[in-house]
């Protein structure tokens, strides 16, 4: 008997007991609470779920970032350069020309005159490299390449994806076997049709 009352206990106490409140009676109504259990289970895995998305964007913006940083950075570097750079000619240009339209003669008079030859040298001089070539074709052949490595980043997403996430690798699996399958169907259907 002792046995079969603490074999009740446990039993009741799988049990949510309650009173009726509807009628007012006090018989007890008894519910199953194994809900309870499944919805720890559910909330646990909603929050690896969620740890896991997390995961996987951060993972994408870092990626994104590394990928297109150095290419705006080039760029715009580039962009900087090349103003200083022609701000630089630009102010030689007038003053060349302003060395031009001050003197009385032709072209050719003012090519010979050694002044004019002097004026030159001292403008040049000023700004020995206006524009040094080696260092503008190297800067520029390092921003086409940030450039093709920030293209990476629209194809990187795939790469990601099967690597770090189970629920894509299992649909794309899922997919290609499909496919597979529609292939043989495909293949099958012209032979016998043939």
């Amino acid at each position: 008997m002792t046995y079969y009352l603490i074999f009740l206990f446990i039993q009741a106490s799988k049990y949510q007991l309650s009173v009726n409140e509807e009628t007012k009676d006090h018989f007890l109504t008894v519910g199953v609470t194994t809900h309870r259990t499944g919805s720890i289970r559910s909330t646990t895995r909603s929050q690896a779920q969620s740890h896991r998305v997390t995961r996987m964007l951060i993972l994408v913006s870092t990626c994104f970032l590394l990928l297109n940083a150095p290419s705006h950075i080039c760029s715009i570097s580039l962009k900087i350069y090349t103003l200083k750079k022609s701000q630089i000619i630009n102010n030689t240009v007038q003053k060349y020309l302003n060395l031009i339209s001050n003197s009385n003669g032709t072209v050719s008079a003012i090519i010979e005159n050694p002044n004019f030859v002097h004026t030159i040298a001292t403008i040049r001089s000023e700004n020995p490299s206006i524009i040094n070539l080696n260092f503008f074709h190297i800067f520029y052949t390092i921003v086409i390449v940030t450039q093709h490595i920030s293209y990476l980043s629209y194809s990187i997403n795939f790469f990601l994806y099967s690597f770090c996430g189970m629920k894509f690798r299992q649909e794309l699996l899922r997919y290609l076997s499909r496919y597979g399958k529609y292939q043989r169907q495909i293949q099958t259907s012209r032979i016998i049709t043939s």
